[in-house]
């Protein structure tokens, strides 16, 4: 039989449904049914159905500037119609009124509370995600890891797109048709979403959540399908959900809760980071409580660690584990440099806790064994919005302590702008002989892994430090023509070893006479600069790279360009 869905009408303008349009079908023997997303544009659609007793619903939304699935929201239910002959015509009229009835065997668009009491059809429905979402009963702040109630979103979700899929299924056999989906939402923005939250348990619109770790909707997502409406609260680990009829940020809305860390997806944190400590324009010397020495371990993703270090990093931080000595013992796959970024999941008086386990982050198939010759930290990952530093302004770590084995290493994220106005003064970002005052016996990391190994001393002058940068934007602006002006710098000194510098930056801007210089400074041997950048835009003076005594691997590349 043929189907030609023709003539779609509201009760308003064509030009007020502009949003899409969602229809569903059903043999009411179940043998087969249909779910199309339609645009309303003047086409009429033929579908090939099979002939019977058929009912329809659909719903279309106004759209315009906030895209499908937006405004006000008009729904439409057929009834039972007997498809009967070679070629039939089903007029869909569409209301805001019908989005509260009670349609086919008990089954409504949405529970009545969630519709719009100002004739929009539904509530609006925003998503939110958590690090962890274990036990929600009235979603407290420790019900929903890494959200605060007042708009700011910790898990690992940067951006968002909701979506229903279409598709022709006769019997056990199916087809694929055209489904419809919003616009890329960015999560911390009220998503302007108009849908239905299905009702009593279950739902005939089924919607499907993919959810980016990068803004705009870009690389690899994780999906959520809702099977049973929005309603329904999933209890899969890891992909939990939960729903509160009134958002916590307009009471007028709904939420939706969702997990998304790092058992979730392979991400461990947006490239970029996600900004939650705001902005920077002063300043900052790390001390030894912004980081910790392990002193063994507890369990496949627990260290142990002396109490009185580390009381900077909290539940839900994003941190570097880093082996920052290894004279072969720390076991295979380790070695002295080795890292790995990791998610606090809990964190006590003297144990710390992982979402994933060592041997998952390190991609080993043993745990590591701290002692005299295997020392591991745990190091804080700096999340900033932005970062403005002046001629006389610097972020530096703590220098390594023989005694405790912990500091010497800066791990920096800025979502934004990571501006430097270079001088005379020293480095901006520095661990200039911020590295070991002893010589240290030192395994060699596994090729193709991260590895940073700290730069040994000569018993009184300490050998570089370790920075690892990622900035969407590094703008570096050299205000004095000074030829020992550096803006980045991790080396030693004379007779010591150089430390590392592993940076990704999307943009890189230079000006002034000298432009940006990232080196490592007086060490006698070893070093690495590390880059990876999207785009360099040098204005008069350029990017300067000096690795000394050490090497340089430095590529154009594209996948950060987003």
């Amino acid at each position: 039989m043929t189907l030609l869905v023709s003539g779609i009408k509201t009760t308003g303008p064509s030009s007020h449904v502009q949003g899409g349009i969602y229809l569903l079908g059903r043999r009411i023997d179940d043998f087969q049914d249909i779910a199309v997303g339609l645009k309303l544009d003047g086409t009429d659609y033929i579908l090939e159905l099979e002939k019977g007793t058929w009912e329809f619903a659909a719903v279309g939304w106004e759209g315009g500037e906030t895209g499908n699935l937006t405004g006000r929201a008009r729904c439409a239910y057929t009834g039972f119609v007997n498809l009967l002959s070679d070629n039939e015509t089903v007029s869909i009229n569409l209301s805001t009124s019908k989005c509260a009835e009670v349609i086919s065997t008990n089954e409504r668009f949405s529970n009545s509370s969630d519709i719009s009491p100002a004739g929009l059809g539904f509530k609006t429905v925003n998503f939110y995600s958590c690090l962890d979402l274990s036990s929600p009963t009235s979603l407290s702040s420790s019900d929903c890891a890494g959200y605060a109630h007042n708009g700011q979103n910790l898990g690992l979700t940067r951006s968002y797109i909701i979506s229903y899929g279409g598709n022709l299924r006769t019997g056990s056999s199916n087809q694929s048709l055209p489904g419809i989906s919003s616009r890329c939402i960015d999560i911390e923005s009220n998503s302007a979403l108009r849908i239905p939250t299905g009702f009593n348990g279950d739902a005939f619109i089924e919607p499907f959540l993919t959810a980016f770790s990068e803004p705009n909707c870009q690389g690899s997502g994780v999906g959520y399908f809702f099977k049973d409406g929005l309603r329904v609260n999933s209890t899969t680990v890891n992909k939990r959900s939960y729903f509160l009829a009134s958002d916590y940020i307009n009471t007028s809305d709904i939420s939706v809760f969702f997990e998304h860390n790092e058992l979730t997806s392979s991400i461990q944190a947006p490239l970029y980071g996600n900004g939650i400590l705001g902005n920077l324009v002063t300043s900052l010397t790390l001390d030894s409580s912004y980081s910790l020495p392990v002193s063994g371990v507890l369990a496949s993703n627990s260290f142990a660690y002396t109490t009185s270090f580390g009381s900077q990093i909290n539940n839900y931080d994003e941190v570097m584990i880093h082996v920052s000595v290894d004279d072969g013992t720390c076991g295979s796959g380790y070695g002295s440099g080795r890292y790995e970024f990791a998610r606090v999941k809990s964190k006590s008086a003297s144990s710390i806790t992982f979402f994933k386990s060592l041997t998952s982050l390190f991609g080993t198939s043993s745990l590591p064994s701290p002692g005299t010759g295997c020392r591991i930290q745990v190091v804080k990952v700096l999340n900033y919005d932005n970062i403005t530093l002046n001629d006389s302004s610097s972020i530096k770590p703590m220098a390594f302590s023989e005694a405790d084995k912990h500091g010497g290493i800066l791990a920096l994220r800025v979502r934004n702008i990571l501006s430097l106005q270079e001088g005379t003064t020293s480095a901006h970002l520095s661990a200039n002989q911020y590295g070991m005052t002893s010589t240290y016996s030192k395994a060699q990391c596994p090729a193709n892994t991260k590895c940073a190994p700290l730069g040994n001393g000569d018993g009184t002058n300490k050998g570089g430090g370790f920075i690892s940068l990622f900035a969407r934007n590094l703008q570096a602006q050299e205000v004095s023509a000074s030829t020992s002006n550096t803006a980045i710098d991790a080396g030693g000194l004379s007779g010591t070893e150089n430390g590392h510098i592993h940076y990704v930056v999307r943009n890189i801007t230079t000006s002034g006479t000298l432009g940006l210089k990232i080196h490592l400074d007086a060490g006698a041997t070893n070093g690495l600069i590390f880059g990876r950048y999207c785009q360099l835009t040098e204005i008069n003076g350029g990017l300067t790279v000096d690795p000394g005594a050490g090497s340089q691997n430095i590529q154009q590349v594209s996948d950060i360009c987003f």
